[in-house]
């Protein structure tokens, strides 16, 4: 019940922050995301499915529903992460902090692979 209750937005107990940051930051968290985001849309499918007519159309119907669906997702997805994390009492620059050491990363990878 919990589960549903953070997936609809709600605050966890504070005994789980240390899984909602694995959740939001962790590896899988981009793929996690739009799974989550394309299952709100499941009755959306379904009416489509009912269609009438041939399932190439209906097919098409769905994913022509899904490609902005998908993008916007995308487009939200750190005002969305840092709301979760700031309403689990979590510190929302986590992310920035991620991200530079990703970015860190890359250029010593890169220094290492190419030097000078």
């Amino acid at each position: 019940m919990q589960r549903v209750r953070y997936l609809a937005g709600r605050p966890l107990p504070p005994s789980m922050r240390a899984w909602v940051l694995r959740d939001q930051t962790g590896p899988g968290n981009i793929r996690r995301y739009l799974v989550r985001g394309l299952l709100m849309f499941l009755p959306v499918y379904v009416v489509c499915a009912a269609i009438p007519g041939p399932a190439l159309v209906r097919v098409q119907i769905c994913l022509l529903l899904s490609i902005p669906v998908a993008y916007f997702q995308l487009a939200l997805r750190d005002i969305y992460r840092r709301h979760l994390l700031s309403s689990n009492g979590i510190d929302p620059d986590v992310l920035k902090i991620q991200r530079l050491r990703k970015e860190q990363h890359a250029r010593e990878e890169w220094t290492r692979r190419h030097p000078r």
